[in-house]
C-alpha cells in the first residue's frame, strides 16, 4: 500500500539557530516567544499573538489573568489596495487571502516575515527592546511592479484590560485617549481593582498615522476579525472608545512609484501613563528613515 508523504511545513537553516515557517497553514501555530524583565511576547507565524506584562507564567496558566494586557491572537497587520479594494494580511492569517509568497523566520530574540501579494512585498520584523515594556514592529511595504500604487496599512490590537465587575457589556472602566503630536494611542484601566499602575494598553508610530480607532465596534462594525469595517471602506474613524471594549488601530497610506518602499516603526506595550509611553517610542532602539513617500 503506497505511503502518502508528510506535508512540509519549513526547515532549519544549516547551524539551528533559525525556523523558517513556509506554509502559513500550519495545524498548530508555530509560536515564537521574547522577553525582558517587564513584558512576555509570543508571535506565531503569522506574527499574529499575545504580549503580557509581568507575571507571565499566571498569565500563561490562565488566560483571564488579569494582568493580561493583549487579548489572544487579536494582535494584527491588515494591507489595503486602494485602487482595487483588495485586502490581505501579510501573514496571510486573519484575512486568509492566498499569498504570492510567504516566509516567517523564527529567531533567537526576533521574528522576519515575508511575503508577496500582486506585486506588492511585505517584509514584518518583530522584537521585544532590552528594557521596555513594548513590542516594536517594523513593517517595510516595497511596489515591485511597473506601475504606481496606493496601499494602505491599518495596524491593530485588542486589549483585554480584564480585572473588574462587568455588567450587560457595559466596561464602565474603560477609556481611550489619542495624542496626534506624539501619534500615540493609550487605552486606559482605571478600576479600583486594578494590581498594578501599568495597567494600560498603548500603541505607537513613528510616522504620522492618516487615522486611527480606540473603539472596537467602530472599527470592526458588525464584521469579524477577517473583514474589519475600517480596512473594507479603507478608513478609520478616529473614534475615541469609553465604557466598552477597546482596540488599538493606527492607519497608515503609502503612495508607491514603481520599485519604491516605505517603512515604519509600530509600538505595542503597557504604560502607567501617556508620557511614559511617549518615553518609550523616543528611546527605542530603532528608527524608521525618513519616508517621502507617505501621505500625512
Amino acid at each position: 500500500m503506497e505511503q502518502k508523504s508528510k506535508k512540509v511545513f519549513g526547515y532549519f537553516n544549516q547551524d539551528g539557530s533559525e525556523y523558517t515557517v513556509t506554509d502559513p497553514d500550519t495545524p498548530i501555530p508555530f509560536v515564537n516567544y521574547f522577553w525582558n524583565n517587564k513584558i512576555l511576547s509570543g508571535a506565531s507565524q503569522h506574527l499574529a499573538g499575545i504580549g503580557c506584562f509581568n507575571q507571565r507564567p499566571l498569565q500563561y496558566m490562565n488566560p483571564d489573568y488579569r494582568a493580561l494586557m493583549v487579548k489572544d491572537e487579536n494582535r494584527h497587520f491588515y494591507l489595503r489596495d486602494k485602487a482595487s479594494g483588495d485586502i490581505w494580511s501579510p501573514g496571510w492569517y486573519p484575512v486568509l487571502t492566498t499569498l504570492d509568497s510567504f516566509a516567517c523566520t523564527h529567531g533567537m530574540g526576533y521574528s522576519i516575515l515575508n511575503s508577496a501579494y500582486k506585486g506588492i512585498e511585505t517584509n514584518l520584523r518583530l522584537f521585544v527592546p532590552d528594557n521596555e515594556p513594548c513590542e516594536i514592529f517594523t513593517l517595510t511595504i516595497k511596489n515591485t511592479t511597473g506601475t504606481p500604487r496606493s496601499i494602505q496599512s491599518f495596524s491593530y490590537v485588542e486589549w483585554l484590560l480584564k480585572g473588574y465587575p462587568e455588567y450587560c457589556d457595559y466596561f464602565s472602566s474603560l477609556l481611550g485617549e489619542y495624542d496626534d503630536d506624539a501619534k500615540t494611542l493609550v487605552c486606559y484601566n482605571r478600576s479600583a481593582e486594578r494590581t498594578h499602575d501599568f495597567y494600560n494598553g498603548f500603541m505607537a508610530s513613528d510616522v504620522q498615522p492618516v487615522g486611527f480607532d480606540t473603539s472596537r465596534k467602530a472599527f470592526m462594525g458588525y464584521s469579524q476579525v477577517n473583514r474589519p469595517k475600517a480596512v473594507l471602506e479603507g478608513k478609520c474613524s478616529n473614534s475615541i472608545g469609553a465604557t466598552e471594549l477597546l482596540v488599538g488601530a493606527l492607519q497608515h497610506d503609502y503612495d508607491l512609484a514603481p520599485g519604491e518602499s516605505a517603512t515604519i516603526n509600530i509600538f505595542i506595550g503597557a504604560t502607567d501613563t501617556a508620557d511614559a509611553a511617549k518615553e518609550f517610542k523616543l528611546n527605542s532602539p530603532c528608527q524608521a528613515p525618513l519616508i517621502k513617500n507617505m501621505r500625512a
